[in-house]
């Protein structure tokens, strides 16, 4: 056997020997995955997403028209650019337009449709007296796309605070539950944008935190508290201007989340 084969015939059975050798472990790795996938109890899906807490987060950013947000370390402040004009508010939506480049973008399915709910907190500031003001009267809008909206809007009424009326006690924490169910969106659907509209004027600031998505466990919604037998409870009146469906050409972007 000369040099040239001998080296040939070495070579072949070191491509044999690591061909073995990674066969055994890929067929290792199948095995334990398989193992694990059986003996490991099922990944919970996510049961809470948080759009804020007491400032924006990480891929959200703060779309104002009409208002002006301001992080203040306890929650954010909305407080109107002109005191007195209607139909303000505040958008908070994803940093990225396209959902192909947001991964991590809100998926709301039939199970988020109908057992998770949008929860919040707000409460009003005092003037100049040290009077705490009543709460706005808020609408809410959901966005799949920029100008594409999950379902219509919802009003925020008494029963969707706990029965608790918002001229009441204004200068404490007023948490809301909005059930998703009552935006009569179509899913699968991808987040993009929850909008806080005020029907009506604002003439004073208000604070608001820890709006969260909450997937509730079966017969959660059951318990909340529903509005009176044979009351009705109308959705938003008013949309949003078309001009304000999507974002402004230069939005003024408070902050983004960290």
């Amino acid at each position: 056997m000369n040099e040239r084969t001998h080296a040939q015939t070495v070579n072949e059975r070191s491509f044999f020997t690591y061909s073995r050798r990674a066969a055994v472990f890929f067929g290792l790795a199948a095995v334990v995955t398989a193992l694990a996938a059986f003996l490991l109890p099922p990944r919970s899906p996510r049961r809470e997403i948080k759009l804020v807490d007491r400032k924006l987060r990480p891929s959200w950013i703060a779309i104002p028209w009409g208002t002006k947000v301001q992080p203040t370390g306890e929650a954010l402040k909305i407080s109107p650019v002109e005191p007195g004009r209607a139909w303000v508010g505040v958008r908070f939506r994803r940093s990225r337009l396209s959902a192909d480049m947001d991964h991590l973008r809100p998926r709301l399915d039939e199970k988020w449709r109908d057992r998770g709910f949008l929860r919040f907190f707000f409460k009003g500031t005092p003037d100049k007296e040290g009077r705490t003001r009543p709460l706005p009267l808020l609408q809410l809008f959901l966005y799949e796309k920029p100008k594409k909206r999950a379902g219509h809007g919802v009003r925020l009424h008494p029963w969707l605070l706990g029965g608790k009326n918002l001229d009441r006690e204004p200068d404490s924490w007023k948490e809301a539950e909005v059930p998703l169910k009552l935006f009569e969106f179509t899913p699968p659907i991808r987040l993009f944008a929850v909008d806080f509209q005020v029907a009506g004027e604002l003439e004073r600031p208000f604070l608001l935190k820890d709006v969260t998505l909450i997937l509730a466990a079966p017969g959660k919604l059951d318990k909340l508290v529903g509005p009176k037998p044979g009351s009705v409870s109308f959705p938003a009146l008013v949309e949003l201007p078309e001009a304000l469906k999507g974002d402004p050409e230069a939005p003024y972007v408070v902050e983004k989340g960290t």
